[in-house]
């Protein structure tokens, strides 16, 4: 933690190991491209450019692994993914698979849905901001 007590040590764990089956449209939508990039980068984008977040960490389905460390990461040249990890049967899974690469150095983990790459604003750094003072944070949206 940095003096002054703001938090500067952030993992982001980015879950995308979905099938996307109620999307339709036979690819995973968080492989579908927006703007020429896959969602995916998108997502992944916002962490890269956060201060705080020093890792990020992506869980995929086992099988495309490979693909997302060549066309994601090294594709969009993001410095701050530590790991590409096969992700589980439910988020849950993935998350815990992603959560076991984290460092104890870590100052607090973030998660995130790969295939929602609208992260306006500054709502990223609200959400640290507001899990340091308070232990947790959710992003929402009210109805």
């Amino acid at each position: 933690m940095e003096a002054g007590g703001q938090i500067v040590n952030v993992v982001a764990l980015i879950s995308a190991a979905g099938r996307g089956t109620r999307m339709g449209g036979g690819a995973e939508k968080q492989f579908m491209l927006l703007g020429g990039k896959p969602l995916l980068a998108h997502s992944v984008e916002h962490f890269q450019q956060c201060d705080a977040v020093r890792q990020v960490i992506i869980s995929v389905a086992p099988d495309r692994v490979a693909y997302c460390e060549r066309e994601i990461v090294a594709g969009c040249g993001f410095s701050k993914v530590a790991a590409v990890v096969a992700g589980g049967a439910v988020r849950q899974e993935s998350v815990y698979r992603a959560l076991q690469r984290v460092s104890p150095e870590a100052e607090l983990v973030v998660t995130h849905d790969g295939a929602r790459p609208f992260l306006f604003g500054d709502v990223l750094a609200r959400i640290i901001a507001a899990a340091g003072e308070c232990g947790a944070a959710v992003a929402a949206v009210p109805e």
